[in-house]
Parts: structure tokens; C-alpha cells; sequence
């Protein structure tokens, strides 16, 4: 026989065993991420709490109850569905209350031809959750049993445990299941953008050749020639919408590869600020460009790093006013070069900061906005830049206070990158 601690009577020792092993099973019913993981906690749990000889683990479904677990010789219902009013776990959660017998063969509500081939003389069982019992958790005893309140209440107490851990599960696979669907509507609409693209550019080609060689036919009048000249320009802006569409759906597919070399990075901005440059005069606003005072040499894709340049350049250009100026440089930094490019043109919402470089995104969305776009410059800039294992971030003090944006790239990539 084991003495209590000196100090210490037996009821309180048993008393602090009881809520140590309950604490175990919270712990354990915490960590399951399945029914299956619950049920087996359970099991044991209702043994080893009240010495009983068996246990069931019953959940409901609708107007019947489901054995998940039992283990009363056989195990004799487990897997089995019974109605409600069938069964005394169905009654325990019909009626929203614990119930005890301690001879099954003397009480009505049990259906004793059942219980024949069984060990089971007497049993308790609660149910799970008061109000809206989803389940319900059982004992048997092979002899005649009268279940005290402190064995009821450490019943009622699993059962509790056992209906936090039953939501979290549930919570689990809804989160696990709306995830699923979100990265399946997600890999469509990917799908979806490259087929469209390639869909659009293939009449788009044709247009462009025919509007170049009407614009160059000194034979047309000269208002045709301007007629061709317009569609040739918005048919090249459609092809840069058109590109960008595919470019950013191959950076998602993965199917991106970058083309290295050593290249002298100044001088790659410098031909994006160029290409830029028209639409800023056009748009009055001041291009002010720095290169490094030393030469910055780095192993990237230079078509990539220009187009990163011209999708941050001509963005801040786009949402600068008249007369506002646009200041582009390029740093180096020990093992590191930084393209920075800054304007003090309309800024960026707090709220929207979070959001400026996803895809569609845009601060307006309204079919009334002043810049147009699809929202996709930012997000092909954050993708390339990762690409080549750089980072870019986006400051501003609000809006009306300009914005700024800090791409940084290695100057030297891992081996593994530039594997």
C-alpha cells in the first residue's frame, strides 16, 4: 500500500493524481489533429480515470449515433450506427445529462439482448457538450457498479477536453480544406492567364506588322498614316499588357529561368530611364538619375533587371503629377548593389502598404481612376527580384507624401542560384 507524502492525507494525494492524469490528457487531446487521434486518447483515458473495465466513444450524426470506438468484448458496435432512442449513449444526449446503472439488466432503457454476449454488468455514460451534445463518452464494469459523482465528474470533465479537441479537428480541416480550394482556384487562374496570353498575342502580331508597313507607305494619305500609326502604338501597349500577363504567370508556373552574366548594372538602369524617359517628358515630369560613382558589377539576367528598373521607374512616373520629379540611383554595399527609386507623387495608403506588390492589386480599383494598368508591374518586380535572391520594399509616409521603393541584390549569387 503507498503512503501519502508526510503532510499530505490520502484524499488529497488521490485528489492531486486525479488532476495530474486529467492535465495529461488535456495535453494529449491539444496536440491531436484527427478523430482517430481523439478517440484513442479517449479510450484510455476513461479506463485509467475511473478503473473501469471498458469504454465507447459515441458521436452523433443526425437522428443516429456512431460507435467510433468501443471496446466492451469484440469490440462489439464499433463502426455501428444506432438511432437515438435506441441506445442509452443516444439517451444520455437526448437528454443532455450523465446517467448511471448499476445493473443494465434491471433498467428499461437498456436494450439487454445487446449487452448478452457482453462482460457488461454496469456503465456510465456521459454526454459531450451540455447544450448541443455532439457525442458521448461511456464506461462498462464487468461486476455490479454504482458509479460515484467524482468518477461522473472526471467523465464529464474528458468530455469536456474532448469537445475542444473535436472543434480544433474540425477547425483543422475546414482551414485545411479552404486552403486546398483556394491554391486549386489559384493554379487555374494561372493556367488560365498563360492560355489567354498566348491566346491574345497571336492576332496581336499580325496587327502590329500591317500598321508598321502602312505607317511606312509614303504612298497612303497622311491621315491614314496617322489612322495606322495610333493602331500600331495601342497595339503595343496591348502586347506589353499581353507580355506581362504571361511573364507573371510563368514567374508563378516556375518556368522562369534567368540568362546570367556579368554585367555593369548602372549601366542597365540608365537604358531603362532611357526607354522611360519620352513618357515623362510627355507627362512633365523630371527624370533625375545617379549612377555609382564606381562601377557595380554583378552576376544577373540583364533583361530581367531592366525590366525590374522600367516596371518601378515608369510606375513612379505614372503616379507622379506635373511638374513632380522621379530620383533613380544606384548604390553599393559592400556584398550587396541597391536600385532606389523615389518620387513625390501621390504615396501609398497604410491600409494598402501591406498589398502593394500582389497581383491585381491596385490602391484604386475604381473604373474611375486616373492611372490605368493592371496592377501587375509591382508583382513581376517582387517575383524577379526573389528570383535572383534580392528583396524590394516599399516606403512611404502616407498619402501625398511620394514613395520609394529599394530593390536589393547580391552582388554575388549562392552557388546554388547560380547553379
Amino acid at each position: 500500500m503507498t503512503r501519502a507524502p508526510e503532510g499530505i492525507s490520502a484524499p488529497a494525494t488521490s485528489a492531486l493524481a486525479e488532476m495530474e492524469q486529467l492535465v495529461a490528457v488535456v495535453q494529449a487531446l491539444s496536440t491531436a489533429r484527427d478523430v482517430a487521434a481523439i478517440q484513442e486518447i479517449v479510450r484510455r483515458a476513461a479506463r485509467a480515470l475511473t478503473g473501469a473495465d471498458g469504454a465507447a466513444f459515441v458521436l452523433r450524426d443526425g437522428e443516429q449515433c456512431y460507435y467510433a470506438d468501443e471496446d466492451a468484448i469484440g469490440p462489439l458496435w464499433k463502426g455501428k450506427r444506432f438511432p437515438l432512442t435506441s441506445c442509452i449513449s443516444g439517451w444520455s444526449m437526448l437528454h443532455r445529462q450523465p446517467v448511471a446503472i448499476v445493473d443494465i439488466y434491471q433498467d428499461a432503457r437498456i436494450p439487454v439482448d445487446a449487452y448478452r454476449p457482453t462482460f457488461v454488468k454496469s456503465l456510465a455514460m456521459v454526454p459531450i457538450r451540455a447544450r448541443e451534445p455532439i457525442g458521448a463518452i461511456g464506461n462498462y464494469w464487468s461486476t455490479q457498479h454504482a458509479a460515484t459523482e467524482r468518477e461522473l465528474r472526471l467523465l464529464q470533465a474528458l468530455a469536456d477536453s474532448t469537445s475542444i479537441a473535436l472543434e480544433n479537428v474540425a477547425l483543422l480541416e475546414s482551414q485545411r480544406a479552404a486552403k486546398e480550394t483556394a491554391l486549386a482556384a489559384s493554379r487555374l487562374k494561372d493556367e488560365f492567364l498563360t492560355n489567354v496570353s498566348h491566346e491574345l498575342r497571336t492576332p496581336l502580331n499580325p496587327i502590329l506588322a500591317w500598321s508598321e508597313l502602312l505607317v511606312d507607305d509614303a504612298t497612303l494619305p497622311q491621315e491614314a498614316r496617322e489612322a495606322a500609326q495610333q493602331i500600331h502604338e495601342n497595339a503595343l501597349v496591348q502586347l506589353r499588357h499581353v507580355d506581362a500577363l504571361l511573364d507573371v504567370s510563368l514567374l508563378i508556373a516556375g518556368r522562369c529561368q534567368l540568362e546570367r552574366a556579368r554585367v555593369e548594372l548602372g549601366a542597365i538602369v540608365a537604358a531603362a530611364v532611357a526607354a522611360v524617359r519620352p513618357a515623362a517628358q510627355a507627362k512633365n515630369v523630371a527624370l533625375e538619375f545617379a549612377p555609382c560613382a564606381e562601377p557595380v558589377l554583378a552576376l544577373v539576367d540583364p533583361q530581367r533587371v531592366q525590366q525590374i528598373a522600367w516596371n518601378l521607374v515608369s510606375n513612379a512616373v505614372k503616379f507622379t503629377p506635373a511638374r513632380g520629379r522621379v530620383r533613380i540611383a544606384v548604390e553599393a554595399d559592400g556584398a550587396h548593389a541597391r536600385l532606389r527609386v523615389s518620387d513625390d507623387g501621390i504615396g501609398i495608403a497604410p491600409q494598402f502598404a501591406p498589398h502593394v506588390f500582389e497581383r491585381f492589386r491596385q490602391a484604386d480599383s475604381s473604373a474611375t481612376r486616373s492611372a490605368g494598368g493592371m496592377g501587375l508591374g509591382l508583382a513581376m518586380v517582387r517575383h524577379l527580384v526573389e528570383l535572383h535572391g534580392g528583396t524590394v520594399d516599399a516606403h512611404s509616409a502616407g498619402v501625398g507624401h511620394g514613395a520609394t521603393f529599394v530593390v536589393t541584390l547580391p552582388l554575388q549569387p549562392a552557388a546554388r542560384a547560380a547553379a
